[in-house]
């Protein structure tokens, strides 16, 4: 092509999004282009605040659940090992397959538990 064009770099392309955020303020008349959140440096600020918020909200949040599945997961081995007892005499061969399955699933669980 000639003149060839001109090549676009990452940053030249997330510059033009940033601006591309506030093409509706560009036409006030309360001179929101000088206020300092209108910067690059203070967006990306405010992003990553945001996002340090939100990443604490997740972490009590996955507090919570952990506790459910550290619960369950105590409950599951519970009952398995209950039944496993209860067809110990009456069905051999199926306290067997439920031995074999609390085996499996002590290998995984504590792969979660670490």
């Amino acid at each position: 092509m000639d003149p060839p064009r001109s090549s676009f770099s990452w940053d030249k392309v997330i510059n033009y999004s940033f601006l591309a955020e506030f093409d509706i303020l560009c036409d006030t008349e309360d001179g929101i282009q000088s206020k300092p959140w209108t910067r690059p440096s203070y967006c990306l600020a405010m992003d990553k605040y945001f996002k340090i918020l939100q990443a604490r909200e997740e972490i009590q949040w996955l507090n919570i659940e952990i506790k459910h599945v550290v619960t369950w997961i105590r409950d599951e081995d519970r009952f398995l090992r209950k039944k496993e007892a209860e067809y110990q005499d009456t069905d051999p061969l199926l306290a067997v397959q439920i031995s074999r399955y609390c085996r499996h699933r002590a290998w995984s669980d504590d792969n979660h538990m670490q």
